[in-house]
């Protein structure tokens, strides 16, 4: 099992050497495997955990993650851009350490509210990459805030994962539930594993430390605000899923789809049907399921990066400041 510290945090030497063997096992091969730096950032009235992968004076990319997930889903991804983007993750209200809505407040109005007050602390008109709920929330920002985008990228989430009965749904709670706590570490990652049986062991012992919170009686539980996002969470039917596409059309930025081959959120149609909405295109990783960019990092990151390359290429200055705050 993983030594962690009274946090759960590992070591940063035990991080980079578990980063360096997922970053082989996927296929990349990486001159330098460095960790980011982490900003809290004041975005609106929510105080949001900001990992930064550096590279001041290069093209920006804003990634957002999926329900449940952390900033440090991106990792792999980050790590195969930073050569030539200044690639930033951010931790969503609710998740990670981000803080919690006072009111429970999780719609994809609410997130895209504070993805638009982040952007206002960048110099740059950014390309946003955003993962299920991530990308709904990139959607209203792009939709409903005047900003700034060079482009927008969504993972694995449209319109049609409603209609085809999927349950996918978002928007604050009304009813609390039991969060999930683990005796030991080792159940935590037994758990996870059942979740997604994609994952290596080893490599998930320490990437899930960034999801993980040790309370004071030496149990474990997700850091997510289980009332909203955990598995036993009872929220009641909303069209918030709905309406959050509503003004697709009206985009004007250069827009990429992308779906997991194994995905049971979002089939091919589905992902065509989104991508002429938005007025863009739509690819196809194989060998993934929801979590894309986990799945297989390499091919989704190969994908990305041919989209950001033609649009540095082609777009307008995309460089930035990130002010502490």
């Amino acid at each position: 099992m993983l030594t962690t510290t009274a946090t759960g945090a590992p070591d940063r030497q035990i991080y980079i050497d578990s980063l360096s063997v997922a970053a082989r096992a996927s296929g990349f091969a990486f001159t330098e495997v460095v960790l980011p730096e982490r900003r809290s950032v004041l975005a609106g009235d929510h105080r949001l955990n900001v990992v930064d992968w550096g590279g001041a004076g290069k093209p920006v990319v804003v990634l957002l993650h999926g329900a449940g997930l952390t900033s440090r889903t991106w990792d792999l991804t980050c790590l195969s851009l930073r050569d030539r983007y200044h690639c930033i993750a951010v931790d969503l209200r609710g998740h990670g350490d981000s803080e919690w809505s006072v009111t429970g407040d999780y719609s994809t109005t609410a997130i895209g509210a504070d993805i638009a007050a982040l952007l206002q602390t960048l110099d740059a008109a950014p390309i946003l990459v955003g993962h299920s709920l991530g990308g709904m929330g990139a959607v209203r920002c792009a939709i409903d805030h005047d900003v700034q985008l060079s482009g927008l990228v969504v993972v694995d989430i449209g319109p049609s994962t409603v209609r085809h009965g999927r349950g996918a749904r978002s928007g604050p709670a009304q009813l609390p539930s039991d969060p999930v706590f683990y005796d030991t570490f080792d159940e935590f990652v037994d758990d996870a594993l059942t979740i997604n049986p994609r994952r290596e062991r080893r490599q998930l012992e320490v990437s899930l430390t960034h999801n993980a919170r040790r309370l004071a009686d030496g149990r474990w539980t997700w850091k997510y605000d289980q009332r909203y996002f955990g598995r036993n969470s009872r929220r009641p039917p909303s069209d918030e899923f709905t309406r959050n596409w509503v003004g697709l059309e009206q985009l004007t930025v250069p827009f990429l789809a992308i779906r997991g081959e194994h995905s049971r959120f979002l089939d091919r149609s589905g992902a065509a049907e989104l991508a002429t909405i938005a007025g863009g295109t739509w690819v196809e990783i194989p060998g993934a399921g929801h979590t894309v960019h986990g799945d297989n990092p390499k091919a989704f990151a190969t994908a990305v990066a041919s989209f950001l390359d033609e649009l540095a290429t082609a777009g307008p200055d995309m460089t930035h400041h990130l002010e502490d705050q």
